[in-house]
């Protein structure tokens, strides 16, 4: 398997806890799953650690991080401010191949099933939304921050309301084809950016409550 897709692995692990915040990474273990050495593990697991995800410590080895909900909170600010950037930089050639992907996960959501997979689900229609541009340095960016947020709505899926939750990403996705069906890039931008803002909002005001009890 390519460094790359093991670190995609990886990554999704942590963002969906599958390995959750604590969890000890072993470079053999990695290496035996895997079907590779240990260099392109400690390759991977440098990455992580670049991106917050992952805490390598000597002696100790590496470890998934805890969620600080201060920092990223700050960091969805900062995802927030980012959609408005797009309609400003060289657009990407698959707009039309967008739409499609979008329509599909529009009508993916009536099977989401808990927090992990609706968190599996936003992951693609970011994935899809990075079409909009074709500004290598910005996917590089707005890729790094968003996979360093993800794991924040499965970890407060006992506080929040996944089918209100759900309700408000139809109403975006509904938004956002609407506006790439006009070619209005500066309307899309505007959309995600109350959405993420809201979004935020909600994360916000329920990681103060205590959790919700799961019969």
């Amino acid at each position: 398997m390519r460094t790359h897709a093991i670190y995609e692995v990886l990554r999704d692990r942590i963002c969906w806890l599958d390995y959750p915040p604590g969890t000890r990474l072993g470079e053999v273990e990695l290496a035996a799953e895997f079907g590779v050495s240990r260099t392109p593990i400690r390759s991977v697991l440098a990455r992580l650690e670049a991106e917050g995800l992952v805490d390598v410590r000597r002696g100790v080895g590496s470890m998934v991080t805890e969620i600080d909900l201060p920092t990223l909170m700050q960091t969805l600010e900062l995802r927030q401010e980012l959609t408005m950037v797009v309609a400003r930089l060289t657009p990407g050639t698959g707009i039309g191949g967008i739409l499609p992907e979008l329509q599909a996960i529009l009508g993916d959501t009536d099977k989401v099933a808990d927090a992990a997979g609706f968190a599996r689900l936003n992951a693609r229609y970011f994935e899809a939304m990075l079409g909009l541009t074709e500004n290598r340095p910005f996917r590089e960016v707005a890729r790094r921050l968003y996979y360093m947020t993800a794991r924040l709505w499965v970890h407060a899926s006992a506080r929040l309301d996944l089918a209100d939750e759900l309700a408000h990403f139809r109403q975006e996705l509904g938004e956002v084809i609407a506006a790439l069906e006009r070619g209005d890039l500066e309307a899309v931008g505007h959309v995600r950016w109350l959405h993420l803002a809201a979004s935020a909002e909600r994360l916000r005001l329920r990681s103060s409550e205590a959790p919700r009890q799961v019969s």
